[in-house]
């Protein structure tokens, strides 16, 4: 999953990259733990690396503006006396501060990786011998609120209270990304940020694993921080990983595909943030809209009594601006027990199954899901992407005809040992 700022130029150019660097015979059926970690910490190398240099002939540009404006000049005076060279630099400027949050979950011989920077979410989903649902955050969040992250800044010499500043007014608070050049390369031209004696945002990712899969793990969800956020402004909790929870799980028992939970999820939390928004005085709201919202569910053994394919295990995201498929997750850390899955603090007394299915009266629904309407599959069983791969599948068949690919691992279908 990637969530980007400033303009989706880095999450397409890393969902499209990152696939590549992973599974294009970097891994091996012999490989250690060990080994996978450092293929996953690769490849955010590598794609930090790859979309920089994309960006070479724009950065050129943009030095080249920059030397037309006369030494020692001031915003103010620039903006009076070359009114169109700061035009064409803000423009630049929004096009190199673009950056991309990233979650990438791997499961290879059955074990779970979860790689990722930026203020993600990642959750697994395990039952105990009684049958209550445990629930795991499995990475941390690398924003300017983790106190390891200020502790990291606060050794290169960057003040905490600027640090916070410069990242959320360039980098929405979080303190790792891929991409950015505005709080890498280009750290010392921010105020907030020049005092840092090196880059103070970088690409390395947390890395976790390796996990065991097994017949306790029920479903895992991957999700962005305005859907988190969302969650919190509604209902008012202290929890939201519960709250998104039990949400997942009345869907699980409603609805009849994967894709109709995660909709279903998004539809009635942008539903409830709407009326919440219109049930509060305009001069005492606390907010004023939700952020990108992005939901992100692989079940592996959660039962859907209304399921109407057999295979329910499918990976499927769901957007509050579009649906995109194929995907799978995972994820883990602070465990809490979900009792009562039939009660939810974000229920909404407008809300029913149907309303939710069949209509939208907000953006989280361009594309609707209907019962008994499914997208149409092909000759065999699945649903055709959302997602152009085409390029990724010119990369596979080049590697395949180099012989780099490692043996069974097929691109038209999954590989025995491992699931992206």
């Amino acid at each position: 999953m990637f969530d980007g700022h400033e303009g989706s130029h880095v999450s397409e150019f890393a969902s499209q990259k990152m696939p590549a660097e992973i599974l294009l015979g970097q891994l091996k059926e012999s490989s250690s733990s060990a080994e996978v970690k450092e293929v996953l910490k690769q490849a955010f190398t590598l794609v930090e690396r790859g979309y920089f240099e994309s960006l070479d002939d724009i950065l050129a540009q943009r030095a080249d503006l920059q030397g037309k404006l006369p030494e020692g000049t001031s915003d103010y005076d620039a903006m009076k006396e070359y009114p169109e060279i700061v035009a064409q630099l803000s423009d630049l400027n929004r096009r190199v501060g673009a950056g991309s949050t990233a979650i990438v979950s791997l499961i290879f011989k059955e074990r779970l990786y979860a790689a990722g920077v930026g203020n993600g979410r990642i959750l697994i989903c395990r039952t105990d011998d009684y049958g209550q649902i445990h629930v795991e955050e499995l990475l941390p969040k690398h924003d300017v609120i983790n106190e390891k992250e200020l502790i990291r800044l606060g050794e290169l010499d960057i003040d905490r209270e600027n640090a916070s500043t410069g990242l959320r007014l360039l980098c929405q608070g979080n303190t790792r990304c891929i991409g950015n050049y505005l709080v890498k390369g280009g750290y010392k031209e921010c105020e907030h940020l020049s005092a840092a004696t090196s880059e103070p945002v970088i690409h390395d990712p947390t890395i976790v694993g390796d996990v065991p899969v097994d017949e306790s793990c029920r479903f895992m969800l991957i999700m962005t921080d305005g859907l988190v956020k969302a969650v919190e402004e509604v209902s008012d909790t202290k929890d939201p990983n519960m709250e998104i929870v039990q949400l997942t799980i009345k869907q699980f028992n409603t609805q009849s595909t994967i894709m109709g939970v995660a909709q279903a999820v998004i539809d009635q939390i942008v539903r409830c943030h709407h009326e919440r928004f219109l049930s509060e005085e305009p001069l005492s709201r606390k907010f004023n809209g939700h952020g990108d919202m992005t939901l992100l569910v692989r079940n592996f053994t959660y039962p859907m009594p209304n399921a109407l394919l057999r295979n329910v295990t499918r990976s499927v995201e769901s957007s509050s601006r579009q649906l995109i498929s194929p995907s799978s997750t995972i994820s883990s850390q602070k465990s809490v027990v979900v009792k009562d899955s039939s009660s939810c603090d974000l229920d909404c007394s407008c809300d029913t199954l149907t309303h939710l299915a069949t209509s939208s009266s907000t953006d989280s629904s361009e594309m609707q899901i209907r019962r008994g309407n499914q997208l149409p599959l092909n000759a065999d069983g699945k649903i055709a992407p959302y997602v152009n791969f085409s390029g990724y599948y010119k990369s596979v068949e080049d590697a395949r005809r180099k012989g780099l690919l490692s043996k069974g691992i097929d691109y038209y279908y999954e590989a025995s040992f491992f699931d992206l």
